[in-house]
């Protein structure tokens, strides 16, 4: 109680005993993949022009840049991308004096990067503009043409490069060099550092970044990740599935290359099932057309789930039909099923937004063969104007209680959601009175879930119970510190087979 030595009005806030608890996003992807260019950081991206800005456009055998355009394409909202290219591959670097200039990420795409280091727009010898070109397909002559001078627009030669940036009235004295740092920083295709004494770079260009190599294929190893240095990066970065693991919004994880790369479908699963709280998705390999020899799922998991067949769209550049996995649109859907539904609905039934074609026609025989499995189909139903559908949502287990996809990640969003929200009750004192505030915390919670349809019941009581006393905990588990609350839930199940009888009645009984 504190004391109070003079007269007037005293205001204490209280908190209340008891928490709310909210919610956890299942939203969030995360993939990681090897793209044209990019950081190895893990970066969050929240459109495919926003991906395509920062790791150009996809490569010709891998499959990250269509996955991340499927996932907008069909719902998604928010991606972590881990780049993955092989740790021997080098960065393209030019040093303008004691200003190096390094590649965002490592790749021969680097040396498709030019600089020019000018006089900045407001005469200043204390300042400098630096302009960073990239040339998708290479420059066609000896050097290209600053583009940012409207009147090379017009000359024979001039070539527009598919990536422009200008950074103007850059500083080189005191602070000035390090907010200069921080101004390049934001480029999507550059980081710079001083090499040396901070001095004024002359002016130079076009000069094209050198030294880059793409190493060998990435293995394992690489998509594993680590911490490594990163120029114009103040402490290490973690890259691979190591960096998007270290990501906490993530819900979803997805490899859209699992089959170029052995064991990285392990890989995957292994980080959800570690982490808890994240869901898988994989597809079966591409080619596969006879379903009785398809081997899946392997190995099983209640924390994934398998697609097939491939599915067919444009290539976003060319326009050319290509034949992709079908994760990154199948994941764009959970989100959008999220969205509108919750994360209690089945992800299936729903059109996928891209897809032009199936690799294979599948058949009523061959999802007969594969659903029991736990293989989900992809099926085309434009002949009765239902487009392409997901029709499946069954995980990778065998186990009758985590066989589907929406049972699994709604225990997932509860797990996760209480974990979070009973947080503040570590150290607090272990007595009946903690033991109420949590028990009614939870109860709460799950009534909000169950009024949004995901647990089963007229009434709470039947949808989930929750015991949290003397009954749950022993004197031994509250001598050490053991809170120990018990739940129970009915989840909703999804209607995989609708059912209709139909009788006729041919008389009426008087």
């Amino acid at each position: 109680m504190p004391s109070y030595r003079l007269p007037g009005v005293y205001i204490r806030e209280i908190p209340t005993p008891r928490r709310a608890i909210t919610g956890v996003g299942t939203t969030t992807l995360g993939m990681a993949g090897e793209a044209e260019r990019g950081p190895l950081q893990i970066r969050g991206v929240t459109s495919y022009a926003g991906y395509r800005r920062l790791y150009g456009d996809p490569l010709a055998d891998r499959y990250l840049g269509h996955a991340v355009r499927g996932f907008f394409d069909n719902g998604g909202s928010r991606c972590f991308v881990g780049r993955v290219a092989s740790r021997l591959a080098t960065i393209a670097t030019h040093d303008a004096g004691s200003l190096r200039v390094a590649a965002i990420g490592p790749g021969v795409a680097g040396e498709k990067t030019w600089i020019w280091v000018t006089d900045p727009v407001a005469a200043d010898p204390n300042r400098f503009r630096v302009v960073v070109a990239y040339y998708r397909d290479g420059v066609v002559t000896a050097a290209p043409l600053d583009p940012t001078i409207a009147a090379n627009r017009s000359l024979p030669g001039f070539q527009t490069p598919t990536e422009l940036e200008e950074f103007d009235s850059l500083g080189f004295t005191g602070n000035d060099a390090s907010v200069a740092l921080t101004a390049l920083a934001r480029s999507s295709l550059i980081r710079a550092e001083w090499n040396g004494p901070p001095a004024r770079p002359g002016n130079t260009g076009p000069v094209a970044l050198a030294g880059g190599q793409p190493g060998n294929p990435p293995d394992i190893d690489d998509y594993i990740g680590g911490s490594i240095a990163v120029a114009g990066m103040s402490s290490p970065v973690v890259t691979g599935f190591a960096g998007l693991a270290e990501v906490d919004e993530i819900a979803l994880l997805a490899a859209p290359d699992e089959h170029a790369v052995a064991g990285l479908r392990e890989l995957v699963q292994k980080q959800c099932t570690g982490a808890g709280y994240r869901f898988a998705i994989f597809s079966v390999a591409g080619g596969q057309r006879d379903a009785a020899a398809i081997s899946e799922p392997q190995p099983p998991s209640t924390m994934a789930a398998v697609y097939w067949p491939w599915i067919r769209a444009r290539h976003p550049l060319t326009n050319a039909t290509v034949t992709i996995p079908p994760v990154g649109h199948v994941a764009g859907i959970f989100v959008q099923t999220d969205t509108t539904r919750g994360v209690h609905k089945a992800p299936a039934n729903v059109v996928v937004q891209g897809a032009i074609a199936l690799e294979f026609a599948v058949t009523t025989e061959d999802q007969d063969l594969l659903n029991p499995r736990g293989v989900n189909v992809i099926r085309d139903f434009r002949s009765s104007n239902r487009g392409i559908r997901l029709w499946g949502a069954r995980t990778m287990s065998s186990d009758p209680e985590w066989k589907y996809i929406s049972v699994r990640r709604l225990a997932i969003y509860l797990e996760e959601s209480i974990d979070k929200g009973t947080q503040w009750a570590v150290f607090e004192p272990n007595v009946p009175p903690l033991w109420d505030s949590i028990r009614e915390s939870i109860e709460n919670f799950l009534t909000m879930v169950w009024r949004d349809g995901a647990l089963q019941g007229a009434k709470p009581e039947q949808a989930f119970f929750v015991r949290c006393d003397r009954a749950t905990m022993t004197q031994a588990d509250i001598d050490n510190g053991r809170l120990i609350c018990e739940i129970g839930i009915a989840p909703v199940k999804p209607a995989e087979f609708v059912i209709i009888r139909i009788r006729h009645q041919t008389g009426r009984m008087r």
